[in-house]
């Protein structure tokens, strides 16, 4: 049965610094997961860093090589295959730029290169600001998995308080349900709560 004593010894037990374990900080596996299907795209447009003409050296790579198209949306960290982009504020008329479509228009090459230019990215390219484009999206997927930082943090707390709570239980012949729901606790001690 519960003591309020047992809750008050487990609390102390929590006597932490913090929870950061070395899996804490990135997911690997899903950062290079994501960059493996575009790294042949990456690396054909790694040809344009450094070039004096890069509107044409985009265009020219996008028209031989329409694939590369799909890497657009990695190297500017969106998610999303099509974005529909502000071009008159004033009467509100946008732009869709669909970074999948199967088959692309010489004028829908120039939207896209011109695109490239207009986000910041194809400067920094040009300007060598950007000297690896594989090695850049990497950085990109990076950033972009920090998000997942604050769920694997929860996920290392619901472990690591587990473990004391499961040590706890043990050393004191005690029960303990992991994840506990009405159901399981109603299964397991016929215990029914009202929510």
């Amino acid at each position: 049965l519960y003591q309020p004593s047992h809750f008050d010894q487990f609390i102390n037990t929590l006597n932490l610094k913090g929870i950061l374990q070395y899996n804490y900080f990135v997911n690997w596996a899903k950062v290079l997961n994501n960059i493996e299907p575009i790294e042949k795209e990456l690396n054909l447009l790694n040809t344009a860093v450094g070039k004096e003409n890069i509107e044409n050296v985009l265009f020219d790579i996008f028209n031989s090589y329409p694939n590369t198209i799909k890497a657009i949306p990695f190297l500017l960290a969106i998610r999303d295959k099509s974005v529909d982009i502000l071009i008159d504020r004033t009467n509100y008329v946008h732009k869709n730029f669909n970074f999948r479509q199967r088959e692309f228009s010489k004028s829908d090459i120039e939207s896209l290169v011109d695109f490239v230019m207009k986000s910041g990215l194809g400067e920094l390219i040009k300007n060598k600001q950007i000297k690896s484009l594989p090695d850049y999206c990497t950085g990109v997927e990076v950033g972009l998995d920090s998000n997942g930082r604050k769920n694997r943090g929860g996920t290392q707390m619901e472990q690591l308080v587990e473990s004391f709570v499961a040590i706890f239980c043990h050393e004191r012949n005690l029960t303990y349900l992991a994840q506990a729901n009405a159901k399981k606790i109603k299964d397991t001690w016929n215990i029914d709560l009202h929510v």
